[in-house]
Order: C-alpha cells, then sequence, then structure tokens
C-alpha cells in the first residue's frame, strides 16, 4: 500500500534585496489544507544572504512535493 505524502516549498519577495528568492519549506507527511501552511510563521533565507522569519500569508508561490512512499504490509 503507498500512502501520499506532502511536503510544502513556500517562495517569499526578499525585504533585503526585493527578488523573488526567498525560500521556506513546511515538512508534511500529510496533504494539509493551503490556509494551515499559511497561518505560519517560518524560517526562511534568500540566496542574497538575508535570514529571518516570513508569515505563510506573504508567500508569493506555495507548491507540494507530492509522491508516494510505500508503506510495508502483509498479505
Amino acid at each position: 500500500m503507498a500512502r501520499k505524502t506532502g511536503d510544502y516549498s513556500l517562495t517569499f519577495r526578499c525585504v533585503n534585496c526585493g527578488r523573488v528568492e526567498l525560500f521556506a519549506s513546511f515538512p508534511s507527511r500529510d496533504v494539509v489544507n493551503e490556509d494551515e501552511v499559511r497561518a505560519r510563521i517560518y524560517e526562511a533565507s534568500c540566496n542574497c544572504g538575508w535570514k529571518g522569519n516570513a508569515c505563510g500569508y506573504s508567500a508569493i508561490h506555495i507548491s507540494r512535493a507530492s509522491g508516494f512512499k510505500a508503506k510495508a504490509g502483509g498479505h
């Protein structure tokens, strides 16, 4: 049996350089509602070197890396 997974990647506009290169992630074993992902505060980092907190509501883009993980089961 396979179980669906959902790790989320959030993209923000950097408050330091202004580029859309500030990234954060939300690891999850299950698929969750987007409102739950947006309602959190994330530790984010930019390619310019800035690091800090970002609110999920200010995310420009949220993507989910969906996949299936094998789950051991007996026959």
